[in-house]
This record gives C-alpha cells, sequence and structure tokens, in this order.
C-alpha cells in the first residue's frame, strides 16, 4: 500500500505526535508512507529518522493552481493509492489533484460541528463526492456525518488516536505554586485553545454546579482563554 499524507505539523510537538505516529506505525508495518508537510519542523525530523521520505511542502491558500500541480506531480511520479488530507486547504487543492486518478482520497476530521448537507461550502471538502473515505477521531464526530443527508453510511469511519503515556516519562512536574492553590486542591488542568468547540464555557458553567466547600479547583492551559 502506497500512501501519500499532506498535513501540517507546524505546531507544538505534542500536538502533533499522535497523529504523526500513527503513521510511523504504518511505516513500520510495511506501508510505504510519503509525507508532504514544512519540512522544518521537528516532526518532519521525526519522520526522516524513521526512514520516511518528507516533501517540503504544503499548500498555503485552499485555491491554488500551484499546489494542485505540485501535489498530482507527487501522485503520479510516486504511484501513490491513497492520499490523506488532513486540513481544509490539503482537501481542497488535494481533491482537485486526484480528481480524475485511480487513487482512493481519504479525509481526517478532529472536531464535531459545522458540517450541514444543506452547506454548499462543505462539498468543497468533506461532502465532495470525490472522497472515499474520512477518518473520525471519535465516534461523536462520525455521527455527525451518518446524520446527514445524502451521506453514503460507512463512508464515515472511526480511528481514534491518543497519546502514550511512555512519551511523558521524563518530563519534570510542573511547579503550580504561582498559583496560590489551597494545599487539599484536586487541580483539574483542561488543555484546549479558546474555540468554540471546545466547550470551555459549557465547563465553566458545569462547575458552578459544584458545592461551595469542594476542593477542586480547575487550571486552564491555552491559547485565548483569558478570552
Amino acid at each position: 500500500m502506497r500512501v501519500l499524507v499532506v498535513s501540517n505539523y507546524d505546531d507544538n510537538y505534542n500536538a502533533v505526535r499522535p497523529e504523526g505516529e500513527l503513521f510511523i506505525g504504518l511505516l513500520r508495518a510495511g506501508v510505504v508512507v510519503l509525507v508532504m508537510t514544512y519540512g522544518h519542523t521537528p516532526f518532519a525530523d521525526e519522520f526522516r529518522k524513521a526512514g520516511m521520505r518528507v516533501i517540503d511542502y504544503h499548500p498555503d491558500k485552499k485555491f491554488s493552481a500551484e499546489s494542485v500541480a505540485r501535489i498530482r506531480q507527487e501522485l503520479l511520479e510516486q504511484d501513490r493509492q491513497i492520499i490523506h488530507l488532513f486540513n481544509n486547504k490539503a482537501i481542497i487543492n488535494g481533491v482537485r489533484a486526484a480528481w480524475d486518478l485511480p487513487i482512493k482520497v481519504v479525509t481526517y476530521r478532529g472536531y464535531t460541528g459545522n458540517i450541514h448537507w444543506w452547506d454548499p461550502t462543505n462539498y468543497l471538502t468533506h461532502l465532495n463526492p470525490r472522497i472515499d473515505a474520512i477518518t473520525c477521531v471519535s465516534d461523536a464526530v462520525k455521527e455527525v456525518f451518518d446524520r446527514q443527508l445524502f451521506f453514503p453510511k460507512g463512508k464515515a469511519v472511526t480511528v481514534s488516536k491518543g497519546h502514550n503515556p511512555a512519551w511523558y516519562q521524563n518530563v519534570e512536574t510542573g511547579d503550580l505554586s504561582e498559583f496560590a492553590f489551597p494545599e487539599d486542591a484536586i487541580i483539574v488542568s483542561v488543555v484546549a485553545n479558546a474555540r468554540r468547540m471546545k466547550g470551555v464555557p459549557y465547563l465553566l458553567e458545569a462547575a458552578s454546579l459544584l458545592p461551595p466547600a469542594s476542593p477542586v479547583r480547575f487550571l486552564l492551559i491555552g491559547r485565548g482563554l483569558d478570552s
């Protein structure tokens, strides 16, 4: 099996690691994996160490004739059987690149919401009929697709990913003294950026239901959480 992955690994190392490790695991299992991403990123180096070829390129716009041609070139020259696309820029350009080729097109969806059969913009991405399968990070994401009218059942599949505790064995425990938590506090850390789909406002609303004497304290970690 020969797969071209188009994804953006220019983010926090631990944020992209679960996805990256999935493809390293497939490589070790005998799948021929080729990754198209920004070549300067730390995880691109991890791919190279694993023996994977990395193409230093990623679409910078959703509609780019240059990106379509670049992706199509790799599909043809490397005789790929599957192209796996992980973000909207990759999906829109990748679908066009593979449109008339005998290649399976797979996309990825990591959160629920914003998918509607009546929204024409969704047919530029996951609802495009050229797409053969959608890997969903959870059953909840899969159910969003299964509820859509005119959407073939079975096209969306759940492919779970997560963090291996062994990755953090040598990480020192954080010092939380700067937050002045009570000594008996049960600290719940929430790591998420301030995006609507993360549901942080619902967490805060639920926290207000705790008894006033509860020892639970919440520590919110992420970008934009002061908003």
